[in-house]
């Protein structure tokens, strides 16, 4: 399933109040429920990926809250670019 597709798959799949969280979450990210450590944030990001790999869009969409605020706690913390290079993710191009 090509990424793009996700929403409006996930439309189909997930209840209207899940939507409506990860509206939110990214309008303004939660509170992070761990501390926004690369470890932290990189077992939600894996944590996440499978999911999206299974198509389990429910899930999917109620997990990326949690990453969202971790990532954003993270990167306020040390900044975007360092936050990516701790993670070992590449910038996009």
């Amino acid at each position: 399933m090509d990424r793009r597709s996700v929403p409006g798959a996930s439309i189909a799949a997930v209840p209207l109040t899940v939507l409506t969280t990860l509206d939110e979450a990214i309008d303004v990210p939660p509170a992070p429920r761990a501390a926004p450590i690369p470890a932290h944030t990189v077992a939600e990001y894996r944590r996440v990926g499978p999911l999206f790999d299974a198509g389990d869009h429910l899930r999917l969409m109620q997990s990326l809250p949690d990453l969202l605020a971790n990532a954003q706690a993270f990167a306020d913390r040390v900044g975007a670019a360092d936050a990516r290079n701790r993670l070992g993710l590449t910038p996009p191009s």
